[in-house]
């Protein structure tokens, strides 16, 4: 497997790839570095040899559905049955028994329901546009049932906003509360969820956006800013001192990330905003315009040793590494608009090892995509399961 890791910002959607939200692993705070002092030297060279040891593959899985089996054990299918029946009680007084059985027919029909689609589940009963596998395997109304049913938790042991522990993600509380509008979005209203993808486009962790007081736990995290600390909480599940490389855009970069990352042994390249530099003195976007299309302009932290590089292609882009630099460059091809022609420009090699890792969310949402599971429901939980 890949020990390439990128960390990125998904489209805001209810459509999004969504799942239980992770926590970060108890550790003690880090220090972070605040004084940076730069120098125009080339970044030394590091050793990037993976050191961990291969995973332990668990045998052949000769279905989708052993594979599947993998994540929904029997024990959570148990426990799902026991909640949903439990939430009938508790809000209609209603004696529902649903079964484990039951429970599986209805999710292999909300899997099927992404691949044979159709405006509304109901067609697939339909005389005209009746679906064997689907309408023979369940009753209309058994399905119905439990999709208005079905639940993860006793609502009676939820804790109120007041008080201590209160979990945001608590299956009782209003969707408005995860939700943002994010007007570049092609939906502007949805679910936020930051994604760790391999560049295999294979999902390792991801964590549910819970809202600004949410995303810092002061006590076992160093000040790195929101974006900071969800990258933090996303790899914490990596070994450290292993070489697991790690990419990210400008949304989470910063200096004192890529320099706490450094020391925790974490290889890291990310684009930066310029008003992260921390008073780098790049040359000003105004005077490298005026330059030929690939000129650079480059300063090292004397400190961390953390290379940050300002490259001018269609516009000029910043980026920050750990372990890579400006050498050894190469050329890439661009169109020219005044020429009618595509041209070479030359490249530093953190843009283009940039360019070859990062990907892996975006190629995870297109699978996703592919297949989608389209169930209409106005419970906000149903999206994230």
């Amino acid at each position: 497997p890949s020990n390439d890791y990128s960390v990125e910002t998904p489209p805001s959607s209810h459509q999004q790839q969504t799942g239980t939200a992770i926590t970060g692993k108890s550790k003690k705070k880090s220090k972070v570095q605040e004084k940076f002092g730069w120098r125009k030297v080339e970044i030394e060279k590091v050793d990037l040899v993976w050191k961990g040891k291969p995973c332990q593959v668990p045998g052949i899985l000769e279905t989708p559905l052993k594979y599947f089996q993998i994540f929904f054990e029997d024990e959570l299918l148990e426990l799902i049955v026991e909640q949903s029946n439990l939430f009938a009680l508790q809000t209609e007084g209603c004696n529902f028994c649903l079964t484990v059985e039951e429970l599986k027919i209805f999710m292999s029909i909300i899997l099927l329901l992404g691949v044979v689609r159709v405006p509304y589940y109901r067609m697939h009963c339909e005389a005209a546009t009746r679906h064997p596998q689907i309408a023979d395997k369940i009753g209309r109304q058994t399905f119905d049932k439990i999709k208005r049913f079905l639940h993860f938790n006793d609502n009676s042991k939820a804790k109120k906003p007041v008080e201590q522990g209160f979990d945001k993600l608590y299956n009782i509380r209003p969707a408005k509360r995860l939700e943002i509008i994010s007007a570049e979005k092609p939906t502007t209203l949805g679910i936020k969820v930051f994604t760790r993808a391999g560049v295999s486009g294979f999902v390792h962790d991801f964590e549910v956006y819970q809202g600004k007081g949410t995303l810092v736990e002061d006590d076992i995290e160093p000040d790195l800013e929101v974006g900071g600390n969800i990258v933090l909480r996303l790899i914490s599940t990596l070994p450290e001192k292993m070489n697991n490389m790690i990419y990210f855009d400008n949304w989470f970069s910063t200096l004192k990330l890529m320099s706490l990352l450094k020391i925790e042994g974490f290889p890291c390249i990310g684009t930066l905003n310029k008003a992260r530099l921390k008073g780098c003195p790049l040359v000003t976007d105004g005077k490298i315009k005026k330059r030929e299309r690939g000129t650079l302009d480059d300063r090292t932290d004397i400190h961390s040793g953390v290379i940050v590089v300002k490259w001018l292609d269609n516009n000029t882009v910043c980026l920050a590494s750990t372990y890579e630099g400006i050498t050894p460059q190469d050329t890439c091809r661009r169109w020219n608009v005044k020429d009618k022609s595509r041209v070479k420009v030359s490249r530093p090699a953190i843009v283009y090892e940039y360019n070859r890792h990062m990907g892996g969310v975006d190629l995870a949402d297109m699978l996703v995509e592919m297949c989608r599971t389209h169930l209409q429901t106005r419970k906000w939980y149903m999206r994230i399961f």
